[in-house]
């Protein structure tokens, strides 16, 4: 079994476009040339400075191998990186699965929100209403490109867009 990781990186004042592109970018070469290196997900903070603190998990053979990964991504530096040897859960709490957002996180920022979010953020079963909010006015186009382009539904892993009805 490979062992996680969890890397802090301090980014600086990074906005939300910088930080969605420094996302992508890593995700393309892990696809490309890291795929024994796997994203668990990542929290991310702004400090009393404002500058953006990332704390990110990833599975991977060796320390060696996800330094490796963030050389050939180019801008991902790492301040910190060490082995997470466990999770610790508050008394009583029941086991959940990588990934999921806690219920009281959601529920308490919910009312601040202004509706949108970036697509690769979304947490799975997040819904179609969600998706759909998020990407606002686009939605019916997008719609449209996909039922031309993958009428069958093919490409649905990530937060899809069904195709629309022809």
């Amino acid at each position: 079994m490979m062992a996680r990781y969890l890397l802090k990186r301090i980014w600086g004042l990074a906005s939300q476009a910088e930080m969605l592109e420094n996302s992508l970018r890593s995700k393309r070469t892990r696809n490309h040339s890291f795929p024994d290196i796997t994203w668990d997900h990542s929290h991310v903070v702004a400090d009393d400075d404002d500058r953006v603190i990332s704390y990110c998990i990833y599975v991977a053979p060796s320390v060696e191998r996800v330094l490796e990964h963030a050389s050939a991504t180019g801008g991902h530096f790492v301040d910190h990186v060490l082995p997470l040897t466990d999770d610790v859960e508050r008394a009583g709490a029941q086991p959940r699965a990588a990934g999921d957002s806690s219920p009281r996180y959601w529920d308490a920022l919910h009312p601040f929100s202004a509706g949108g979010a970036y697509v690769n953020f979304l947490g799975e079963g997040e819904g179609a209403d969600r998706v759909r909010t998020t990407y606002g006015d686009n939605y019916d186009r997008l719609a449209r490109v996909k039922a031309t382009y993958d009428p069958t539904n093919l490409f649905r892993v990530n937060q899809n867009i069904p195709p629309a009805a022809v």
